[in-house]
């Protein structure tokens, strides 16, 4: 089996998560074993697979495993199931939660799902003096998943108690009240093979689960890809079983991404320094696996593939012309973080929308930093670009985003390789990007497909852009050839490459 390592699987996934959905379904179109695989406690886990297009046998969460409801089906609990207290002398409901009083103190209070309004999602038991004593949380599958204990004096959670459908423990999780915190001292697993097993903490019950899973073929060892390597970089070192484990860096390595002679983050030069504990190490382009080389020797296998594809679908999909296309709608797909460089991009559009009025903005991506996102929102309120800069918010599908737009641009500080590359040549849409490290240099070709500016030069960048949205037929070619790039990122030719790296046996 192929494991995919991740912390969570979200409702909006991240660009780590995007890549191992799109690596899981490579693997299932050719016939190869995979899961993704989560450490991240998640009672909405099945329901996040869902919204992705995932299915239970596609996935596997570290806490889901030990609970025993890998494939749970069963009853769902509703508000109407829960029983009241028999002393109650008042019932209020509200649209997000119904309280039972007795002599005007809330003591039960139950709070449905926002997606099902009348499907359990918590139950809170509270004193006479007003504090909660205990919190219930159900699966979004309808059973009681983990009960939390409170500590009277400060609020705080002391333990919490993970169940099997079957309402019988199975994880224990017991916290230390230091001062405003409640760090997590141990982990106790109820009744495995017949014994209670105690853990001090996550990396160590990472290493127990996955030696496990490992033990249920041990003739054919699983291979692990450790995507989230700074969650799985010390436990991938501790197994005490035979596997295969490689480290997948989805970003730059140095903390200045422009100084690649400079500091690296703590995470990598741990995987460096053990190398030898490692089948190899996955890069998503060949310039890093070149620096990596370069700079560091490392004593194990640096191995370029690609993390994104263009489907069959996509492939064959019809052209959209460019005169289908809105007229000089250009687009963003970045998620609101630093590492997005969006200040840059507003500033070139500025000088876009000069030149050409009515040029507009769509920004694609979820926020990660609200306080960013007003400050984004003022910057182009500030520069009179309200009517023309859209801040959309996150998509679970681009299909028609990338078919109505006529250019992309791409701003960020580093990259490993953005998926949005890819996407966008396989809707026909040039790309504009700064030289980021990692990914557009090696997949832009300058005015065949797009261009690639140098870092941070916000008006070359727009100058490019007014030149191609000026010159439609220009823009037009770019896109018939951005067009012709999907052969190169086919499903068919990514798998070639997999299957001839040393990761696919």
């Amino acid at each position: 089996m192929y494991y995919f390592l991740t912390e969570q699987l979200a409702a909006q996934p991240s660009g780590i998560e995007h890549a191992q959905i799109k690596r899981l379904q490579l693997f299932k179109q050719n016939h190869v074993p995979a899961k993704i695989f989560t450490n991240a406690y998640d009672r909405f886990f099945h329901y996040h697979a869902t919204i992705n297009g995932l299915h239970e046998h596609d996935i596997l969460n570290l806490f889901d495993w030990l609970q025993h409801a890998e494939t749970y089906h069963g009853v769902k609990k509703m508000v109407k199931d829960i029983k009241a207290p028999g002393n109650y002398d008042t019932v209020i409901t509200k649209n997000n939660y119904t309280d039972y009083l007795i002599n005007n103190h809330v003591i039960l209070r139950i709070i449905p799902f926002n997606f099902a309004a009348k499907q359990v999602s918590e139950v809170h038991f509270s004193a006479f003096n007003g504090q909660v004593v205990q919190k219930d949380f159900y699966d979004t599958r309808g059973f009681l998943s983990f009960t939390q204990f409170m500590d009277q004096n400060g609020g705080g959670v002391v333990s919490e108690v993970m169940y099997t459908p079957q309402h019988q423990p199975a994880v224990e999780k017991i916290y230390r009240h230091s001062g405003n915190q409640y760090p997590v001292t141990c982990y106790r697993i109820f009744n495995y093979a017949g014994n209670d097993w105690y853990f001090d903490n996550m990396n160590q019950l990472i290493r127990f689960v996955l030696d496990e899973l490992n033990l249920k073929q041990p003739q054919i060892p699983d291979t692990l890809l450790a995507d989230l390597d700074y969650v799985y970089d010390r436990p991938l070192t501790w197994l005490t079983t035979k596997t295969r484990n490689f480290l997948v860096w989805h970003n730059i390595h140095t903390v200045d991404p422009m100084n690649l002679d400079g500091p690296i983050y703590a995470n990598y030069r741990f995987e460096l320094d053990n190398a030898t504990k490692f089948a190899g190490l996955i890069v998503p382009t060949q310039k890093q696996a070149n620096d990596i080389k370069r700079r560091f020797a490392p004593k194990m296998p640096v191995i370029t593939l690609p993390y994104g594809y263009v489907t069959a679908k996509q492939l064959t999909a019809a052209k959209i012309p460019l005169a289908s296309r809105i007229r000089h709608k250009i687009i963003a797909v970045a998620r609101i973080h630093p590492q997005k460089n969006l200040p840059d991009m507003i500033k070139a559009f500025q000088l876009i929308q000069q030149k050409i009025p009515d040029a507009t903005l769509d920004i694609w991506g979820y926020t990660n930093d609200q306080k960013l996102l007003q400050q984004l929102q003022k910057q182009v309120a500030d520069l009179n670009l309200t009517a023309n800069v859209a801040f959309k918010g996150y998509s679970q599908n681009l299909d028609q985003v990338y078919d109505s737009a006529q250019l992309m641009l791409l701003t960020s500080l580093h990259e490993g390789n953005p998926l949005s590359l890819i996407e966008a040549f396989a809707h026909g849409v040039p790309i504009i990007s700064y030289a980021t490290n990692y990914g557009p240099a090696e997949v832009i070709t300058p005015d065949v497909n797009g261009a690639v500016i140098p870092q941070g030069d916000y008006q070359q960048l727009a100058a490019t852009a007014i030149k191609y949205l000026q010159d439609q037929p220009l823009l037009a070619q770019l896109s018939h050839n951005a067009y012709a790039a999907r052969q190169t990122f086919s499903a068919t030719a990514t798998w070639q490459q997999w299957t001839a790296s040393s990761v696919i046996q």
